[in-house]
């Protein structure tokens, strides 16, 4: 049964003992606090919390006894009585009543308008005038009325719906040509802008063939009421807006994009399409060292919408895309953490200059459920697991909120996971901090430990009221008995204690031997490796020394090879220029019989013969030399042999001339 938009009257069905008895104890647990120790209990001032916590209670769908109660006369505290099955059944102890304190609490006679009001309209208000962020969030159990609270059903409307409605009221006609100003180029996150038509029209086809096989599942509720015509949001008449829709989901921990358009259409087709995840990171500014940078989400679609028909099919198509599963405790159980931004960009009318611009979001934050309820397995299980580490997480820092240490208040260590990073970064970074609120919905006859659950880390203070008197008949047990019983337990702690003492004792003793085992083990570490030091420098010193050894061994091989070759070159060059001027020595004989020019001749080829022999032993020679020289290849003659081979060559070849040119004169002498 969906909650309901305004109280119907109805007979009042009869009250039963429990009933009665809750009520009782709510009224002197009341009486008392009032009188006396509960009064400092009170949640301080709304501006000392980064989040503003609602209850709403949802309708009662049959007759049964009731866990939740409010008094009457108080709207900011709800008690809550354990059931009777909650208790101890070996003794009848009177019940501890836990009493809960929040911002504000919606009864089940609050209609939609009225949570709409009280926790939006003032968020709303500040994200068009002066470009605040706003955030809400809503949070609960299975059936509790959150889905009715965020979306409404079939005969009202949702806050989502009545926000859309109200903020294209307001700034209609203050819109902005999306094709003469480039949002693309103003916008820090990456973001992809699209025109809403285009968006939609690249989305139909996907989205039909969603709706058929769904059969039109996915559809958003459509109601006329409640009525907001009423409610106006007067903008500023030197400010032209552009409303950017965008829609992501935490799953597994990870940031998802829900306006993909590709995402239905793969789920469709079954091409087991998989996902890109996007970021969310600290926006560039023009300090990089600023720490207290905003942040957002990087990567995202973000759609341009000017009328409220295309922001709820926007809507629809991101809610399509989110995960969703079936389990055995809901039909169709959200598998990830839902956000749904409406981004109000605000410029200058004349000058389009962009002014300080804030974002709404609204967050459907999916419930803790047990796997033994819900009978969850394989991808299902993991999926839980995720949304259940990720709500304590939320749950310790609702609770830190609340607390101080020496007057300032605790920081709330939110980045320990994607969604309370998400949730709780704005209140702290940025230029202004966010406006937040927490919507918690509870049905009084629910299930009693998972909505208690949920109270105890969202409530803004808590209080344990137990009665003093006993029921009437409880058997007390008697001053002996209690004794006994006392001085048992007493000695089973001593034991128990003494146990550890020893235990204790054992792990110091093992923890000091432990420590010198490990101080003596450093230290011959450390000798070790002082004596590799040594040694190594040792064997460079003896490698050196070899080495210089050997190079001047070598050197004195080579130098007493050079000076070899260089006498036996010496001495061969003499012998050569002996035998040269030999043969210059030239005997003229009187021949008269003509003779001498044959002689001449002979002596002449006789000298090129010798000559080419000398030529033939110096090339053998410089073979021999370049064989034995250190470095194969290289020459090594020197510069005084290569004169004294070309000296040779030269006097010979004179020689020769000479002997040429004589010849006629010796020749007519003769004659």
């Amino acid at each position: 049964m969906s909650l309901r938009e305004a109280p119907i009257p109805r007979a009042p069905t009869p009250m039963s003992k429990s009933s009665r008895s809750n009520l009782a104890e709510t009224s002197n647990a009341a009486e008392s606090v009032a009188s006396g120790s509960g009064a400092g209990n009170a949640p301080p001032a709304s501006d000392s919390y980064l989040f503003q916590v609602y209850l709403r209670l949802r309708p009662p769908s049959f007759s049964s006894p009731r866990f939740l109660t409010t008094h009457p006369n108080n709207h900011t505290q709800v008690y809550v009585h354990p059931p009777a099955a909650q208790t101890s059944t070996a003794s009848q102890w009177p019940r501890a009543i836990e009493r809960f304190s929040f911002t504000e609490i919606f009864t089940e006679n609050s209609t939609q308008r009225d949570v709409f009001q009280k926790t939006t309209l003032p968020m709303l208000v500040e994200v068009v005038r002066s470009g605040r962020d706003g955030l809400l969030a809503t949070l609960g159990v299975t059936g509790s009325g959150k889905t009715h609270t965020i979306l409404g059903t079939k005969g009202s409307k949702g806050i989502t719906q009545m926000a859309l409605e109200v903020l294209m009221n307001g700034l209609h006609s203050r819109f902005v040509d999306f094709e003469k100003l480039d949002l693309a180029a103003i916008d820090q996150s990456d973001a992809v802008m699209i025109n809403a038509p285009m968006f939609l029209s690249n989305t139909l086809t996907g989205m039909e063939a969603y709706m058929k096989r769904t059969n039109q599942q996915a559809s958003l509720p459509k109601s006329k009421l409640p009525n907001v015509s009423d409610i106006t949001i007067t903008p500023d008449k030197r400010t032209n807006y552009a409303i950017l829709l965008s829609m992501y989901e935490v799953y597994n921990d990870r940031i998802y994009d829900l306006l993909d358009e590709r995402t239905i259409t793969a789920s469709i087709s079954q091409a087991g399409m998989k996902r890109k995840a996007v970021h969310f990171k600290k926006l560039m500014t023009f300090d990089h060292r600023n720490d207290n940078a905003k942040k957002a989400v990087f990567g995202l679609r973000k759609i341009y919408v000017k009328t409220l028909d295309e922001a709820l099919r926007v809507l629809e198509y991101g809610q399509a895309s989110r995960h969703a599963s079936p389990t055995s405790s809901n039909e169709s159980s959200s598998r990830s953490h839902a956000f749904f931004a409406i981004e109000v960009k605000r410029f200058i009318a004349k000058s389009n200059v962009m002014l300080p611009s804030g974002t709404f979001q609204i967050a459907d934050l999916a419930g803790s459920e047990r796997a033994r309820l819900a009978n969850t397995q394989g991808e299902r299980l993991v999926e839980a697991g995720s949304i259940n580490r990720s709500l304590m997480s939320l749950g310790q820092c609702m609770q830190l909120q609340t607390q101080s240490e020496n007057g300032k208040p605790v920081v709330v260590p939110y980045r320990q996971s994607k969604l309370t990073d998400l949730l709780f970064s704005s209140s702290y970074q940025g230029p202004v901090s966010q406006r937040a609120a927490l919507i918690a919905t509870a049905d009084p006859q629910g299930d009693y430990n998972s909505t208690a659950q949920i109270l105890r880390y969202t409530a803004l203070a808590r209080e344990v009221t137990v009665p003093k008197a006993p029921p009437t008949g409880h058997p007390a047990l008697s001053t002996a008995e209690e004794k006994a019983k006392m001085e048992e337990e007493r000695q089973k702690e001593y034991e128990a204690m003494r146990r550890l003492q020893a235990q204790l004792e054992e792990t110091i003793l093992r923890c000091k031997a432990a420590e010198d085992a490990l101080r003596k083990a450093n230290e011959t570490i450390k000798e070790l490796e002082e004596n590799n030091l040594l040694i190594e420098q040792q064997v460079r010193e003896e490698i050196s020394n070899e080495f210089e050894e050997r190079a001047r061994t070598l050197k004195g091989v080579y130098l007493e090879r050079l000076l070899d070759e260089e006498e036996a070159g010496r001495e061969f060059v003499d012998g050569k220029l002996e035998i040269a001027m030999r043969g210059m020595e030239i005997d003229v004989y009187e021949d008269h019989d003509g003779n001498t020019s044959d002689e001449v001749s002979e002596r002449m080829m006789e000298l090129e013969r010798e000559n080419e022999e000398l030529r033939m032993e110096v090339l053998r020679y410089k073979r021999i030399a370049e064989a034995k020289s250190p470095i194969k290849g290289k020459r090594v003659r020197s510069a005084a042999l290569k004169k004294k081979v070309l000296l040779v060559t030269t006097e010979r070849r004179h020689a020769a001339e000479d002997a040429e040119n004589h010849a006629p004169r010796r020749k007519a002498i003769i004659d």
